[in-house]
């Protein structure tokens, strides 16, 4: 079994790598649709007929065909 000393030896600080975006639009669309999604993906339906108000499914999204 290794020493302690020898394991403490080898031990290195974390890395951790950042991406960093120049464009200051985009990085506040990206925070405006994480928050979207972070909204949207806390809600949960009490029933089979329950749709999430921010989200329309495509058949009522629709005009109604006409005759």
């Amino acid at each position: 079994m290794p020493d302690i000393k020898d394991i403490l030896a080898k031990a290195r600080p974390r890395e951790l790598t950042v991406r960093v975006c120049l464009a200051g639009d985009l990085a506040a669309e990206v925070d405006r649709l994480e928050a979207q999604l972070a909204a949207v993906s806390e809600w949960r339906a009490d029933s089979i007929a329950d749709e999430h108000r921010g989200w329309r499914s495509p058949s009522r999204s629709r005009p109604p065909a006409s005759a």
